[in-house]
């Protein structure tokens, strides 16, 4: 469970191996989450699947800021959110992780719609940093200066999470 930055936001996060042959999650908890956040409201659920990882740059356990990076297609096309992100690591191939990365998980929705950056940052401080300070080797890129501006890439956006829970399941 993460919290959002703006202080009235929660992101839910599950990872599935697989979802072959397997049942649907127990919804039982929405009920306890429920009456300890009265009012609360769903923006749904959407199903990803992992495109592209980067290797870890540090501890998971100094990932103190999580940033949900959200790129919305129109029209949604799978093959486009994927060519997009190889586009991406296509560009950054020159150039240093970001002071105070840890990692970046790349997601495509099932429908095509989205690409999710789920980044782990030291700090919300490093990221902003990141964000204020691109190297010469990614602003000079033709590749990078592509990837933002792809043609069926409508929007792009980014919150900031707190890491609040983890839990894993007991092993069987």
């Amino acid at each position: 469970m993460l919290a959002g930055d703006d202080g009235d936001t929660l992101l839910h996060v599950t990872a599935l191996a697989t979802t072959a042959g397997q049942a649907r999650p127990d919804p039982s908890w929405k009920h306890d989450v429920d009456t300890a956040v009265p009012g609360i409201q769903r923006a749904g659920v959407t199903a990803c699947r992992l495109h592209r990882a980067t290797p870890r740059h540090g501890r998971l356990a100094d990932a103190t800021c999580v940033v949900l990076v959200t790129r919305d297609f129109d029209p949604p096309d799978l093959a486009e959110c994927q060519a997009l992100i190889d586009t991406m690591f296509t560009a950054a191939t020159e150039t240093d992780p970001a002071p105070g990365m840890i990692g970046a998980h790349f997601y495509t929705s099932l429908d095509g719609a989205h690409v999710y950056n789920y980044a782990l940052w030291t700090s919300a401080a490093a990221h902003q940093h990141a964000i204020t300070h691109v190297p010469d080797t990614l602003a000079d890129n033709d590749d990078w200066h592509r990837a933002h501006h792809w043609p069926t890439l409508k929007t792009t956006s980014f919150q900031r999470f707190t890491p609040r829970l983890h839990l894993t399941p007991p092993p069987r």
